[in-house]
């Protein structure tokens, strides 16, 4: 689609908000998936009560698993397989995972995989915001171009504290083929974490920050806003695949770079232009709009 070269990055060639072409589905598809999965929801009411009741990650793992086809590879980095413990490699309350976004099935991934409660944050102009994993599908839904529309602001670390704390930093979705720019500075993010000193500078940093890579099938990435049925339907039809990469790397807020390297299996190279943000994404989304008479 040359007629959104603007929105190409020059050195990798990769255009992030371009939607990947999903093949469309049959009718006759559609309604036979639309009722076999009405069957296995009756199915499944038992184990969905008990799910609400205790929260138990691995009947919830069970259910993502016989309703969407869940099929998830988890890698700890610098772990064997067969040694991962998930009390002590999954991750932790307390501590900080920078995640890449694609999906509103981020959340619902990272949730699976969370050692506690989790909460969700997105930066918007340099201010983070908390949501909670239903508040965080619906913005991604909707483009995830407005994180204060389905958010709160959050001013302080200390109120995340008893959450595993997960940081969506690019600030919006892309299609998975690279990581954004972060929409929050090395500043910011450090007195978020860190509090600061009479001088207004982030006082010596006591909170380590690890990652978390998100790889998803490209038929449920979501760059642009999606209407809620049409991505359930792809959810059912489609499966939901995943890959995700935990890595116990520390970093600080001074190191975002490495961070976004990180994301991206430290290649660099395959990082998008810093010009290719959520402003670019905006005017990306207006001209892209304009030409789908949406």
């Amino acid at each position: 689609m040359e007629k959104f070269s603007n929105w190409r990055d020059k050195g990798t060639g990769i255009a992030p908000f371009l939607p990947p072409p999903v093949p469309a589905s049959s009718k006759v598809s559609v309604v036979l998936n639309v009722a076999w999965y009405s069957v296995k929801m009756v199915l499944l009411l038992p184990i969905m009560a008990l799910v609400m009741v205790t929260g138990d990650k691995f009947w919830h793992r069970f259910i993502y698993r016989v309703l969407y086809g869940l099929r998830e590879e988890i890698v700890v980095v610098g772990v064997k397989k067969r040694e991962v413990v998930p009390w002590k490699h999954y991750p932790l309350r307390n501590n900080v995972y920078v995640c890449n976004s694609s999906s509103p099935w981020d959340v619902l991934l990272l949730g699976l995989i969370a050692e506690g409660p989790a909460m969700f944050l997105v930066p918007n102009a340099g201010t983070l915001y908390r949501m909670n994993a239903d508040q965080y599908y619906s913005y991604a839904l909707a483009g995830s171009l407005d994180a204060k529309l389905f958010g709160k602001e959050i001013t302080s670390f200390n109120d995340c504290k008893g959450y595993v704390c997960f940081m969506f930093l690019e600030g919006t979705c892309s299609n998975g083929k690279s990581v954004l720019p972060f929409e929050i500075t090395s500043k910011q993010l450090g007195e978020f974490l860190y509090g600061k000193d009479e001088n207004d500078v982030p006082v010596k940093e006591r909170i380590n920050i690890f990652t978390v890579q998100l790889r998803l099938n490209s038929s449920i990435v979501t760059p642009l806003a999606i209407g809620r049925r049409e991505f359930f339907l792809r959810s059912i039809i489609k499966g939901v695949k995943a890959k995700i990469k935990i890595s116990h790397e520390p970093y600080s807020a001074k190191n975002l770079d490495s961070i976004r390297a990180k994301l991206m299996d430290d290649d660099k190279y395959k990082l998008v232009s810093k010009s290719l943000g959520i402003e670019a994404k905006r005017k990306f989304v207006s001209e892209f709009n304009k030409k789908h008479k949406l």
